[in-house]
């Protein structure tokens, strides 16, 4: 593990290499001590930095790993900007979630207030409805934009158009497909939650498709159409 104290990207910025350099550090403390017998202190020693510096950085150790997620939700997510789907994404964030077993393992047993189990809900949850807020807004009114060019109305067209009067806001999406989506998101992360601690015996291809699989139909008909969904 701490042959990897130095793989900060060279081209990170000073404040993102903090952060990543504190984030190995806690990955190496988690190597040899329970995550909530960690402290602060023992972060600091491991990095290298002082108190001050992680506290410039983020407000304890369970907001250093929700941080440390992000990089991973938000390379995911950024994939399906590009043409990727929820399938592609979901197969990733796994393959990491795998390469980093010991790390997560820990963080998804925490049943902190600041827990990851909620932040990866919130995340993937609000990551959804935007995009298909930023698709209802085009489809409303799609006749009356300018031409973009690709081949259908979607909430990526709309980010990757650069179109100032496109919304997502979210209350715009209707009451029955945010219970869907919040229900669907909530078993996802119940199941990656019991895939983690349970071993990963699935491997992450396995687990995507069968998070896939259980759609509610109207959001499957709704992510096809947004083209998260092939």
């Amino acid at each position: 593990m701490r042959s990897q104290k130095n793989s900060i990207p060279p081209n990170s910025s000073a404040s993102e290499a903090m952060k990543l350099r504190l984030a190995i550090a806690l990955r190496n403390c988690i190597g040899t001590t329970a995550l909530e017998n960690i402290s602060v202190r023992q972060i600091c020693g491991e990095s290298g930095v002082s108190r001050q510096t992680f506290y410039r950085h983020f407000l304890d150790k369970y907001d250093l790993i929700n941080w440390y997620f992000d990089r991973l939700l938000a390379e995911s997510f950024a994939r399906m900007g590009e043409g990727q789907t929820v399938l592609d994404g979901l197969i990733r964030k796994f393959r990491f979630i795998q390469a980093e077993r010991t790390f997560f393992t820990a963080a998804f047993r925490s049943d902190h207030q600041n827990s990851l189990r909620d932040h990866d809900f919130q995340m993937i949850y609000h990551f959804y409805l935007r995009r298909i807020a930023l698709w209802q807004d085009h489809a409303r009114d799609r006749d009356s934009r300018p031409p973009v060019a690709v081949d259908t109305w979607t909430g990526r067209a709309a980010a990757e158009a650069g179109l100032g009067s496109a919304s997502d806001d979210e209350s715009s999406v209707d009451e029955e497909t945010r219970t869907l989506l919040e229900m669907y998101c909530s078993a996802s992360i119940y199941m990656t939650v019991r895939w983690v601690l349970g071993g990963m015996r699935k491997s992450p291809e396995e687990l995507a498709k069968l998070m896939i699989s259980a759609m509610p139909e109207k959001i499957v008909r709704i992510f096809t159409a947004v083209g998260l969904l092939e």
